[in-house]
């Protein structure tokens, strides 16, 4: 089972770190952790952590405001629901962006 759950786990990092590469780079900065079932995504400094929990309608629980970076568990969301969490952060990015100009 430890096998399984651990390829299964390693699949979906891979794929949100796909996503993140591809639509949230210019917003975000992150080390793709070796295990585990969690990653810290950390801001890039034209964006506040405090704005995006305003504009965002996902539920971020784990905030680090120092560092300015919030935690992103996919362990137990699916592909689909990787894609819907990626898109609703670029929206609020794209907010953000736009309030600052």
């Amino acid at each position: 089972h430890l096998k399984k759950a651990r390829k299964c786990y390693q699949l979906r990092r891979d794929y949100l770190d796909q996503l993140l590469r591809e639509r949230l780079s210019p917003y975000i900065t992150y080390r793709l952790p070796a295990g585990g079932m969690a990653m810290w995504l950390r801001l890039n400094p034209e964006f506040m952590i405090e704005d995006l929990l305003l504009n965002c309608s996902l539920q971020i629980v784990r905030i680090d405001v120092e560092q300015n970076a919030f935690r992103f568990g996919f362990a137990s969301l699916t592909e689909i629901e990787l894609k819907q969490a990626v898109e609703e952060l670029g929206k609020a990015f794209k907010i953000l962006e736009c309030n600052k100009n």
